[in-house]
């Protein structure tokens, strides 16, 4: 049996569309039970909704303790990248003294909103779950005898003062006898025992990245406390898993990651991480829709770590027709990789796709509008083309660290 500590929310996105009700500890202990592991969730709830609770562990079959006391909340996204918008709204959420004790052999600890989780456990995997400070395991009086710490390099950054996937995991696992600090598209790197291993990604047509966290904590939480595989091996499965979850919406059960996760393709780093690869994002910038695209690509390209050189911001439009050229053609040679917003098939961002196909640069295409038949020449010259802004920004990142698209 596995002890999950964890929020459960209603989650809502616009685009693409999704309205279910897991939140971390939620997900993590239907991934578990999905994968054949008994799992109990320890989780907060309002006093009038504890059935929802009840029904998500009845239909992923669970044990589910509620904690009444918490408002209901909900997390919404406008598109699947986009910073979540709480509801209620953060700050009345917040209540220290608010807490959960958890006592069990095995356990997984999540961040959480409304209060927060005391364990006790022989073996912990802790999951900080928050962009926002967050705390070190032992902070609220929690303890392990085996802890591993499973973080993204944003959490990592900040819970260590470093700087950079493995100087965040080297610092956290002389503190942890596991650490696993994940870099997005450009995979995770695990401490243990002293060793650093670097796990890869793996490459999928379509990525939905809501909950994908929440994937890879209970995944390697199944491998290496209820299976006992070593860490590594722990978090390539739990790679493997988030990638089949991303691509499919839905969790992965034992036979499919006996069969499926096989199959999959692993990102290989062709370049390192530092300097930051460059990105030519191209697109259309003269009505408020167009402009606020850009805004929205140039931000989730430089959270998966990609250097943005946008027309716009690096050239701007009060220039010569000529001077613009130059410089934007300048900007397109000295890229790695190009994106291109082509929601209104623009012809100047036609003409760029042009240019960096001619010069043997990867291409990748946001499109959700427009024919198929729009889109023959893009797609015939080996340009990636994708109507979902997650998987465009995802596989321009995949591209960018040197590994071809597919």
């Amino acid at each position: 049996m596995i002890e999950v500590a964890g929020g459960t929310y209603e989650e809502l996105c616009h685009y693409p569309a999704w309205h279910q009700f897991f939140g971390s500890g939620g997900r993590a202990a239907a991934v578990l039970a999905t994968l054949g592991v008994p799992a109990r969730l320890h989780t907060f709830a309002d006093a009038a909704s504890t059935s929802r609770r009840k029904a998500l562990a009845d239909a992923f079959g669970f044990e589910a303790l509620c904690t009444t006391g918490a408002p209901e909340v909900l997390f919404e996204y406008f598109h699947a990248l986009t910073p979540v918008q709480y509801v209620p709204s953060f700050e009345p959420l917040e209540d220290p003294t608010r807490h959960i004790h958890v006592k069990g052999d095995q356990v997984i600890r999540f961040g959480m909103l409304e209060g927060d989780a005391v364990v006790e456990a022989r073996q912990c995997v802790y999951d900080p779950q928050t962009p926002v400070s967050p705390a070190q395991f032992a902070a609220n009086g929690s303890r392990a005898e085996e802890l591993a710490v499973v973080c993204n390099l944003g959490e990592a950054e900040q819970l260590t003062a470093q700087f950079g996937p493995e100087a965040c995991a080297v610092h956290l696992g002389k503190v942890a006898k596991v650490a696993v600090v994940k870099a997005g598209a450009a995979g995770a790197w695990v401490v243990s025992d002293g060793h650093l291993n670097v796990i890869p990604s793996y490459r999928t047509a379509s990525v939905f990245p809501i909950g994908s966290g929440d994937v890879f904590t209970a995944a390697f939480a199944q491998a290496w406390m209820a299976q006992g595989r070593p860490a590594p091996e722990a978090a390539d499965f739990a790679s493997r898993a988030t990638a089949l979850y991303c691509s499919s919406m839905s969790f992965p059960t034992q036979d499919i990651m006996a069969t499926e996760a096989a199959a999959l393709v692993p990102v290989t780093l062709r370049r390192p991480l530092a300097p930051r690869p460059r990105v030519y994002l191209a697109g259309p910038f003269f009505t408020m829709a167009q402009r606020w695209l850009i805004e929205e690509a140039r931000r989730e390209l430089g959270h998966v770590g990609l250097d943005v050189f946008s027309p716009f911001h690096e050239v701007g439009i009060g220039r010569s027709k000529e001077e613009i050229v130059e410089l934007d053609l300048k900007g397109l040679n000295e890229a790695d990789v190009m994106v291109a917003m082509l929601e209104d098939l623009d012809p100047g961002t036609l003409f760029e796709i042009g240019y960096a196909t001619r010069s043997g640069k990867p291409v990748v295409c946001f499109a959700r509008s427009g024919h198929d038949g729009d889109l023959t020449m893009l797609g015939g010259s080996g340009a990636e083309v994708t109507a979902d802004f997650a998987t465009a920004v995802y596989m321009t990142a995949w591209a960018a660290y040197g590994t071809a698209c597919t």
